[in-house]
């Protein structure tokens, strides 16, 4: 699939909030930048409670980044402000191609170009969690499913990040091919690369849980840390395996979220405060490429996944993984030697599975390197990012005509 661009695009890419344009959207930037188009991002600029803000960081890397009047929840007001905003912002750079991110940025996004009469309109489904008891009442997922269905009518390409939530946009009936399109999603291997001499095991958080933990095993997640992950199900988990193999095992958390709470008084009541680590959001993938690297196994009982790129890194970082035997994490890990998959929220078969890998270095050492092959030969994020280009060259090119 060739990259080669035809003419300078002017791109405008927009999220809620800066967290996901900094985990999903910038290196989509670099890579348009590299191919010579003309990129600019815009999110909220409102702080979050839960996720630091990556506004900065964005901006040191090189991307202007115009902070919009966007609320991250309903407010007819705000939204009504934001698609101002873009309207504006769509006239004053004179915008080829819109592409928009999450649900609100998606509405107000794709509305604001819509008016402007921009060339190509494109949204990246991150997941559709319609009827999801555990997040929307079910009027409250009626309503929404209904504004995406009419967004989607002034849509030019949707992008879906795994097979599963492309089958769910046909089943809701969102969109069809060719306008729906599976891109797949990816992961940063210049980054997860455990070859990478530059990965700094000694520094920060890094070294105090490396201290901590030398000479034990350690079971390792990274994740929001928000109910869907699954991040109790691990704790109590990892604690029924000590109790079988007779030994501590250490649990390493990196992320953080409005469980955390939670978690701390749920390791504070079953006694294992000194096992279990939490370490916090981290920004910088070299630091948690770093992370990575102290963990012996990566376990993450999540409950729902739009893809799962943690798994993806993890096995590119040749750590053996175990997950949900369900989609989308089943098509990431893979069958067979890449990884193990276990039966869904069920803490008794993930503590099996850790005490068969911690048993068995040999199993681990296999599986780490299988998954590696998997996620090299499907997850690379590059492919991802010439398949959103090539998105964007076919509505732009089918107007020549």
């Amino acid at each position: 699939m060739s990259t080669t661009p035809q003419t300078q695009s002017r791109i405008l890419l927009v999220a809620t909030q800066s967290g996901t344009l900094y985990t999903f959207v910038l290196p989509l930037a670099n890579f348009l930048t590299e191919l010579g188009h003309d990129v600019t991002l815009a999110c909220s600029g409102d702080p979050q409670p839960d996720v630091p803000s990556y506004h900065e960081t964005i901006e040191d890397a090189g991307f202007e980044v115009v902070r919009l009047d966007l609320a991250r929840h309903i407010d007819p007001r705000r939204d009504r402000s934001a698609v101002r905003q873009l309207r504006a912002l769509i006239r004053d750079l004179e915008v080829d191609v819109v592409h928009t991110y999450n649900s609100k940025a998606g509405v107000v996004g794709r509305l604001a170009a819509w008016r402007e009469h921009v060339p190509c309109i494109v949204h990246t489904n991150l997941g559709l969690p319609f009827f999801k008891a555990s997040l929307f009442s079910p009027l409250q997922s009626l309503t929404y499913l209904t504004v995406e269905l009419l967004v989607a009518k002034i849509t030019d390409r949707i992008l879906c990040i795994s097979k599963a939530e492309f089958d769910k946009a046909v089943r809701f009936r969102i969109a069809r091919p060719p306008r729906l399109v599976d891109v797949g999603f990816g992961a940063r291997f210049d980054v997860f690369d455990p070859a990478r001499e530059d990965i700094d095991m000694h520094t920060g958080e890094v070294a105090r849980l490396r201290r901590l933990t030398d000479g034990g095993f350690v079971v390792g997640c990274v994740a929001r840390l928000v109910r869907e992950k699954g991040v109790d199900c691990l704790i109590e988990a990892t604690a029924e395996a000590a109790a079988q193999l007779h030994q501590p095992l250490h649990v390493v958390v990196v992320g953080d979220g409005p469980e955390r709470a939670a978690l701390e008084r749920q390791v504070s009541e079953m006694g294992t405060r000194a096992q279990v680590h939490f370490a916090g959001a981290i920004a910088e993938p070299r630091v948690v490429a770093a992370m990575y690297r102290l963990f012996d196994i990566f376990v993450l009982p999540t409950r729902w996944e739009s893809f799962g790129v943690v798994f993806a890194e993890a096995m590119a970082m040749e750590i053996p993984v175990v997950g949900p035997d369900m989609e989308p994490i089943r098509t990431v890990i893979g069958q067979g030697p890449t990884g193990v998959l276990v039966t869904p929220d069920d803490p008794g078969e993930y503590a099996a599975a850790i005490v068969r890998l911690v048993r068995d270095p040999e199993l681990r050492r296999r599986t780490g390197l299988a998954g590696a092959d998997r996620s090299r030969e499907h997850w690379d994020e590059r492919n991802v990012h010439a398949r959103v280009y090539h998105a964007y060259r076919d509505v732009l090119d089918s107007l020549k005509g």
